[in-house]
């Protein structure tokens, strides 16, 4: 009995190992900023802003970071929905859902799968939108650089 009931706990804790990878992460990426704050380089790298370019870009970075970790225990959620007591995954549960919802129509159909593929389609948005600010906070700096001149 006591066997049974720590396989289970084991089992209900790598069940989220998408979302503990994503936990891990996040610590360590949440530790450099608090490095940089402690040492002063974060402020420093503010306080040298004069177009102010780098306080969107870290707003928007950590706005991204805590949708991302949302998604990752979304995702973790889903995935352990699906398993089975021992471990594979119940194909006969998600093959169903995909006829019922085939011949339910084809448009229900389409929206399903390209929401399923097009999941990732924020984070290339927002690498995009990161990219460019700091492009456009270049092209900024040397304008400035350039006014006394």
């Amino acid at each position: 009995m006591d066997s049974q009931n720590e396989k289970t706990s084991t089992t209900r804790i790598t069940a989220h190992k998408i979302f503990l990878k994503s936990l891990v992460l996040f610590g360590v990426i949440s530790f450099v900023f608090a490095v940089l704050g402690t040492e002063g380089l974060l402020g420093l790298v503010i306080e040298s802003d004069r177009s102010r370019l780098s306080v969107v870009i870290i707003l928007i970075y950590i706005i991204a970071s805590v949708h991302w970790l949302l998604i990752s225990w979304d995702l973790s959620c889903q995935r352990v929905a699906l398993e089975l007591e021992g471990g594979a995954y119940e194909e006969s549960r998600v093959a169903h859902f995909l006829r019922t919802l085939a011949e339910a129509g084809t448009r229900q159909y389409e929206a399903l799968a390209d929401r399923l593929q097009n999941r990732h389609a924020v984070g290339h948005f927002i690498a995009d939108v990161l990219l460019k600010l700091g492009l456009l906070g270049t092209i900024i700096g040397f304008i400035l650089m350039l006014l006394p001149v």
